[in-house]
């Protein structure tokens, strides 16, 4: 059993630079990526957002005009 702890330590030690290494931005450019990224889901969102809103509009004004 003990000649399988040095085994069991370097595999734990190997998961665990793979886990951080995959936690940390590499370089500058890489999060400036992820910053894009950021920016263009949440245009995507807002624009969805906007186009509900503008088929409520237009839903309720039609709605409107014909029980007028």
């Amino acid at each position: 059993m003990v000649a399988f702890i040095p085994l069991i330590h370097d595999r734990a030690v190997r998961l665990t630079v793979r886990k951080l290494q995959a936690a940390t931005p590499l370089s500058v450019a890489e999060m400036q990526a992820e910053k894009d990224l950021l920016r263009a889901e949440f245009a995507m969102s807002l624009r969805r957002l906007e186009m509900i809103v503008e088929e409520t509009k237009k839903r309720r004004s039609s709605g409107c005009a014909r029980s007028a």
